[in-house]
């Protein structure tokens, strides 16, 4: 995969009060993932031995980026190279796609529930209302005299 536009970054601290944290590259909230259709996306961490993100009710945005099949589990493993896909053109703006994040670590392993929310492309939305906004030249009515 090349340099994906998203990279969420998944820590685990079985001790902390907040035991799961969720990074992202650009700047956002990692665990409720706002991302815009034909971007590309990708998980890593460092905990643990390998991980497992799979995606609930075979519903997923996720593409290969060279087959275009659906990606409804992904893996990697921890320290890794970052693994993901692309976000296909088919979910519609605010959809939400829940996952699994699965950290394995030996004999143990812990998962966490967070997900994907579509986000609207605004730069197409302004184009398309302001096509429809656009109002239609009405015809002038004259009064005849009489």
């Amino acid at each position: 995969m090349s340099q994906p536009n998203h990279l969420i970054t998944v820590s685990y601290r079985p001790t902390s009060p907040v035991p799961w944290d969720y990074s992202i590259r650009p700047k956002g909230a990692g665990k409720h993932a706002r991302i815009k259709r034909g971007q590309t996306v990708a998980w890593t961490t460092k905990e643990g031995d390998n991980w497992t993100l799979e995606f609930y009710n075979n519903k997923t945005p996720l593409e290969d980026e060279n087959t275009g099949a659906p990606l409804l589990t992904i893996s990697g493993q921890s320290n890794g190279t970052p693994v993901g896909g692309i976000i296909s053109q088919k979910p519609k703006p605010d959809d939400a796609f829940p996952y699994s994040f699965t950290i394995d670590a030996g004999s143990q392993s812990a998962s966490d529930d967070p997900e994907i929310i579509i986000e609207t492309d605004f730069r197409k939305l302004r184009k398309t209302k302001k096509a429809k906004s656009t109002p239609a030249k009405k015809a002038k009515k004259t009064k005849s005299k009489k």
